[in-house]
This record gives C-alpha cells, structure tokens and sequence, in this order.
C-alpha cells in the first residue's frame, strides 16, 4: 500500500462520516481500569464499543450506540466531548489488545505524536514540537502519572504496568499540569483498587521471542480498605543481529510492580497511597535500538572521512561492519545497551466539606539510569557511557468547587525540588594519534584518550494556579486560568581529560601537564570544574476561552492559552567549560478552535479542531560538528520564534452494533518561523572543515558558523499522518464472539532530530503500516484469545534517520495472547 493509497483510503472513509481511529473501548471492571472514569478513546479501533456502566462487549454491541468517556484532563472528572480541548484517550484494555508495552508502541501509530529513543537519549514530540535528546532540557512533552509530574526524558521508557488509561493531551496544558507542558502532555492513570474482589492475567508470545505476563489483583482487606497489587514482565529478543556479537536487537527484559492502598473511612475522606518500581534493561546496539549504520561510503560530495568511524568501517569490510538498512544486520562492541531502573511513592487525599473537594498529592519519584554505546564499530573506536541520576519531591494541594452551580473554580498550589546529576564518559582510541604530534609525546603514557562531562543541576519550582468557568446563559460558557510560576535552578559542570581503563567508563585523571596538552590539541583551553551557576525564571501564563452547547450532543469552543517553558544549564557542551552555557526560556501563544458532536441517536462521533501555537525562543538542540574530535558537539540554541498549526480530525462511527470503521487524520505544518542561527547542514559542516571541494560554492552564506533554517520544518512534523480502521464482531455458537480488526496507519515523510531543517540525512521518508487484531471472547467474557498482527505488509520502516545510523521498525510480526478476568 502506498501513502496515496493510504490518503484515498482516509478520504474514503472521511466521505462516510466514520468512525475515528480512537475508538471507543470498554472497560469492564475485570479489566483493571480506573473504575471512576471508565470508557476511553484509543489511536487505533480495539473493541465494539464504550460504556460508563462497565458492561460486557457483548451488552454494548447491542446497543449499537457510542459510549461517553470521562477523562480528567482539567483535573476534574469530566464527559471528553465536554472538555474544550483536542484529547486523545487509550485504555489499559486498548494497550493489551494491541500489544503496546511503553509509550514508544504506543505512538508509533498516533498522528502527530513521536517518543522515541535515540541513542542514550529519548525525544518527545507533539505536533512537531519537543525538546530533542539532550538530558539537560525539561522536557515540552511533560508526562504526568496519578498527577506527578515526571518531566525527564529517562522515565518516557519505562513498561507500561495495569495502566486505567493514558489521555493524550495536545497543545500547550500549561494551566492545570504546569510550566513545562508547552507543547503538550501524556497523562497516564494507572488502575485503583475497587470494594470488589477482581483482576485479571495475561500471556503473550510472539515473533522475535516478544513476551509478557502481566497480573493484577484487587482485595478487599476490610469495609474501608482495600489494596491492588500489579506485577509485569516483557520483552523481546529483536530482528538486527550483531554480526560481533550474535546477539540481536531490540534485545529487552523489563520489569515492573505495584502497590495500591485504597481507605475510605467516610464518604467525605478518601486516600491513596501508592509505591511502584521498574526495572528495564536493553541490550545490543546504543539504547538497546534496532540501529543500522548508514551513508558508508558517504554519498557525494561528502568525503568519508568526514562521517565519523566510516573510514575505519570501510577498512575492515562489510563483512565485519554490515552497511545500510537493506538488511537485518549490525555490528558493534558487546556490552552496549541502557538500563533504567524507576521508583515512585505517592500519596493522595481528598476531603469532601461543603460542597468542595480539596485534594492533596504528595509525591517522591527518581531513577538510575546508564547507557553504553559504542561507535557501531567491532574494535574499539569511541565508546560513550552516560550514567544519570534523578530525584524529586513534589507536594500539590487543590480545592475544587461544586460543578452543579453557574459559577464554578479551581485552585491549587504547586512545589517541586528536584536534583539531577549526568555525565557523559566518553572514551576515544581513534584520537590516540594525538600523542604523535611534535611535542605531545607526552600524551603517549595516557592513552586511551578519554574525557569525562559531569553536571548537576538542582531546581526549584513554586506555582499558584487556578481557573474559572462562568455559565452567562444556557448552552455560553466563559473560562478563564492563570498560573504563576517562579522556577530557580543552579547547577554546575566540569570538563574533564583523562584516560580509561576498560571499554566502557573506567575514567581516571592525568597530571595536570599532560590534561592541558589535551585541551591545547582539542582548542578549549584547560578544562576544569565550572563556577557554580544559578538563575531565577518567573512567569505568569494566562488562558482563557469560550465554549458553546449549540445542542446537547454539540459543542463549539475557542480556547487561548499563553505557555513558558523555563531555561537552564546545557551540560553536554563540553568546549562550553567552565562557561557551563546557558539558555533562555521559551513562551508559547496557542490558539485553538473546535467543534465536538454526536449524532444519529450517538452513533456518530465527528470532532474537529484546528489549532495555532507560536513559539518565541523556542529551545532547540543544534548539533555542531566539531573538528578536532571528528564529532558532533550539542550545543542548546535558542530558534528565535516557531510556528505549530494544523487541523485535527476525529470520527466514529457504529453503523451497525456489529461494525465499526473510523478515521483520526492530522493535518500539520509546523516550522521555524525565524532561525538564522542554527547549527550548519551536513554538507555546509563538511565544507567548512575542507572535507568537499566540489558543490561548496553553492553556498551564498559563511559555511563555518550558522545556517539559517528560516522557513523549514521542525522535527517529527509530517504534513500528514493518520489511522483509519475498522473492525466488525459476530456471535457464533454457544456464545462465542469473534471480532476482527484492522488498523492501517499512515505518515507522509519527515525529518528526525537535529534543528537543520531540510538536511537530506535527517530524512524519513513516508510509509504505511497495517496493523491488525483478531479476538474469540469465549462464553461468560471472561477469557480472550488474541492474535495480533503488526506490520502485516512487510514493509521496511525507518523511524530515525542520520548522518551515521538509521533506526527500523520491526517487519511483520505476530504475537498470540490469553486475557483471563474475574
């Protein structure tokens, strides 16, 4: 199938008035959902239907009507077609069914929506904007679990665990989830106990040796108390083999547990108290990736000196260093990989008095966290090993007012303190020549060369918030919200020289004579701890909008939200020592306007928005090449302005109990408006440093310095991608039920990482992939049977693409799976 065959197909289903590709689901209690806000919205159809009530597949699809889907996405538990603002919900049941294990299945197949890792790195992006693979930035795609904010990159890889649902919220939430949330924000809720005894299991295997087991139980301790433990275990064995090595990857074992205490003494009080850990480790290629290296031997006119270790690659031949992604296979030293290993405690209260609600969330989260990555070579050439730490302690307190009054508020206050400690160990025997150079010999009694990039930084945030919503007559609504943040942040690096004494890490110091003769051969003067360097970001982020109930199932809205996301402190910059550079902080104006329906007796779901957020000083990872070390330098710009626009289309429809087809298509454009002074292009960086003769007099501006990518498109931001799906269910027998479903999805080409804009390596280019479930649900509902196909059509998809290494989705596999509930 091709991507305009894909389009055809959308508009097709678009002329029908279908369905979305998040369709509504169901959330039996068995299932492990949130009991207190069932039904959701998915990227991709996963059942007949959706109710508030808890009832079986089977109950719903005889009703042949759309269910209603409460979500909390105001921190209030609100009907979705009620809320003024583009969300996107997938249940725990969804997420099963379809076999997504962590956010990066998950958005492999949602529209606009990119988390990935690349690297010891991991990206988030929401309609092209997010804040690239550098561990010093808060993240602009913030995630939030049970309200707590976790705003590093790191913890976007953890296991998905007996997850209630996972609500997509796009576009700047900077009013009820915080400063950093600019583009936008994941909001997981994960399962509560209940007063019922009840749980459920699952096994799943599948090709490429995928696995998991998973199980949850609820049990009643007494009439107040109750308490939920969950339990996981996945992984896979992966499909690039290491020719070094004989592993393959994605190789992955993850781990992860939970428990939930529930107490309600009175109906006025109620708290959770909640702790989980995680444990995930990748084996195999950088990050544990499917990575392939790429443009060896460089295409012209770059030179292949200038592609860092593919000279080196070409000496030892492709049938030690495999090329390009045409195959299965890489190469590589053993021992890279990344590990994570996360905990979190929690507790929540709420207390009901005179009308209002007033909750309390206090919260502790961390991780450890280490990658090793090796230059994709199987000698030792550049070894990078980057451990990292993280722990903070939030404390939230909101009062809520009554929802039945004409006049309603929200209030809250916000604290967080926070400390992250990274560094980069970077071990590189490819520079030993070094010590060759007249008056360097020296350096010949430290070698390997290695240099070591430590940093911390410690943060502080204060938030005041709140929010209004004024009923002027009936079916007008006028809200407005504001939140002041002051956040202070200091930290401090150093830049270190030195030499290792195994593969990964193993840094020690050298004598002060022989470090400076190292900064000297690297032009960055003598490296050294940085001053200690603190700054105070202040803000006040004002929204207001207007929605209208033009009927009882249609609602139009206009919403205006102003964002700030702090600056800080770019610890991975290591000619910056001791100057330990800084960057600004960005603001966002977003403007959005929508409409939300039902219709045909709720068989019919169409909502559409169309969306516009201008960024100012956006923060941005721009990447320079740096000569000296025959690698890429990232230093943090700050693109002078942005722009992020486009429409959204959600559909659904049940055209029969039994049927169901849907579209979810996003139109975006989303570009820098403004940036003079990015990093160069590949090829500009190539002339710059006399690597290529031939086409550099194409280039009107000085090569060395900056390119100006005014006008080019941000990362991760196709001009269309989508999901259109359908699926149709029928009894048989003494009551069995078989449901069919399938799933294609849709992306024309983009460009991943970096700020380069229109750089021809950063390319992906479009494609379509099919996806697709089959499910047998025997008598009584409770036990299922799934066969779950992705990537039917063999197609070799890249979701990351470079100068040195490209990234593939997995080809065609299947997985089978029991789902038992009680």
């Amino acid at each position: 199938m091709t991507l305009s065959s894909a389009l055809l197909t959308s508009a097709a289903v678009l002329a029908l008035t279908t369905a979305t590709g998040a369709k509504a689901q169901s959330v039996p209690a068995s299932t492990g959902a949130d009991q207190t806000t069932p039904g959701s919205v998915g990227p991709a159809a996963a059942s007949p239907g959706d109710s508030a009530t808890g009832r079986s597949d089977a109950d719903r699809a005889q009703t042949g009507q759309l269910g209603d889907i409460i979500v909390t996405a105001q921190r209030r538990s609100e009907n979705l077609q009620n809320v003024p603002i583009s969300v996107q919900v997938i249940t725990g049941q969804a997420l099963a069914q379809q076999n997504y294990n962590n956010f990066t299945d998950l958005t492999q197949t949602t529209p606009a929506v990119h988390i990935g890792t690349v690297g010891a790195d991991s990206q988030l992006y929401v309609r092209g904007i997010g804040s690239g693979d550098n561990p010093s930035f808060d993240q602009s795609v913030a995630i939030f679990n049970d309200d707590i904010y976790n705003g590093r990159s790191r913890l976007s890889g953890a296991t998905f665990l007996d997850i209630g649902r996972i609500e997509v919220l796009k576009g700047p939430q900077t009013t009820f989830f915080g400063n950093s949330a600019v583009a936008g924000a994941l909001n997981i809720v994960t399962a509560k106990p209940g007063d019922q005894l009840e749980g459920f299991g699952r096994l799943l295997y599948g090709s490429f040796n995928q696995y998991a087991a998973e199980g949850a139980v609820t049990v009643p301790l007494t009439d107040t108390l109750s308490v939920r433990v969950a339990a996981i275990a996945d992984g896979e064995r992966g499909y690039i083999r290491n020719v070094n090595t004989g592993l393959s990857a994605p190789d992955r074992d993850d781990q992860a547990g939970r428990l939930t205490l529930s107490y309600k003494p009175t109906d006025d009080l109620d708290a959770t108290f909640k702790i989980e850990g995680s444990h995930n480790r990748a084996f195999g290629t950088p990050g544990g990736l499917a990575s392939q290296r790429v443009n060896c031997p460089a295409p012209a006119p770059l030179a292949n000196a200038f592609v860092p270790g593919c000279v080196q690659a070409l000496a030892l031949g492709t049938g030690a260093v495999p090329l390009g992604t045409d195959n299965d296979l890489n190469t590589g030293l053993a021992g890279q990989g990344a590990r994570l290993d996360s905990y979190a405690g929690e507790l929540t209260l709420n207390y009901r008095h005179w009308g209002h609600t007033f909750t309390s969330v206090t919260g502790y989260t961390g991780y450890h966290f280490e990658s090793r990555y090796s230059q994709v070579l199987p000698v030792p050439y550049q070894q990078i090993t980057t451990p990292e730490q993280y722990h903070q302690f939030s404390q939230e307190l909101r009062v809520a007012s009554p929802t039945d009054q004409s006049f309603t508020y929200l209030a809250g206050l916000y604290f967080q303190s926070d400390r992250l400690a990274s560094q980069q160990e970077d071990n590189a025997p490819y520079l030993n020549y070094v010590a060759t150079f007249p008056g360097f010999g020296l350096l010949a009694n430290y070698l390997p060369f290695a240099i070591v990039t430590p940093f911390v930084v410690n943060g502080k945030v204060y938030s005041a918030f709140g929010s209004v919503s004024w009923k002027v007559v009936d079916g007008l609504k006028i809200n407005a919200g504001l939140r002041g943040t002051i956040e202070k942040k200091d930290g401090f690096g150093s830049n270190l020289f030195g030499t290792s004494s195994q593969v990964y890490g193993g840094w020690t110091p050298i004598p002060a004579p022989a470090a400076a003769l190292w900064a000297l051969a690297a032009g960055q003067g003598i490296g050294g701890p940085s001053p200690t360097r603190s700054n105070t970001y202040r803000a006040l982020e004002p929204s207001a909008g207007l929605q209208y109930q033009i009927d009882p199932e249609v609602m139009a809205y206009f919403t205006f939200n102003r964002g700030f996301k702090a600056g800080g402190f770019n610890g991975v910059q290591f000619t910056s020592f001791p100057a330990f550079a800084e960057y600004g902080s960005e603001h966002v104006n977003a403007y959005e306007v929508g409409i939300k329906s039902k219709l045909f007796g709720n068989k019919l779901l169409v909502n559409v928005d169309a969306f516009r957020s201008n960024y100012e000083a956006l923060q941005v990872n721009s990447p320079f090449y740096v000569p000296q070390f025959n690698a890429y330098e990232a230093v943090v710009r700050n693109a002078a302005s942005s722009q992020s626009q486009g429409i959204e289309l959600e559909t659904q429809l049940a055209v029969t109990p039994a049927f169901r087809l849907g579209a979810n298509v996003t139109y975006l454009d989303a570009k820098y408006t403004s940036f003079p002074n990015s990093s160069p292009l590949t090829l500009q960086n190539a002339c710059a440093n006399n690597y290529v003769v031939p086409a550099c007099s194409a280039f009107a501006q000085p090569v060395a310095a900056i390119a100006d990518v005014t006008g080019q498109r941000t990362p991760y931001s196709p001009t269309w991608s989508g999901n259109v799906s359908a699926s149709y269910s029928f009894d048989f027998g003494s009551d069995y039920r078989l449901t069919i479903r399938a799933n294609p999805y849709f992306t024309s080409g983009y460009y991943a990482d970096g700020a380069n804009g229109n750089d021809p390596f950063f390319r992906v280019p479009g494609y379509v992939r099919l996806d697709g479930q089959i499910t047998l649900e025997l008598p009584k509902r409770h036990l299922f049977l799934d066969l779950i196909g992705k990537n039917l059509t063999d197609r070799k998809i890249l979701d990351y693409n470079s100068l040195i290494f490209a990234q593939k989705e997995a080809p065609i596999n299947v997985a089978a799976q029991l789902r038992l509930t009680f």
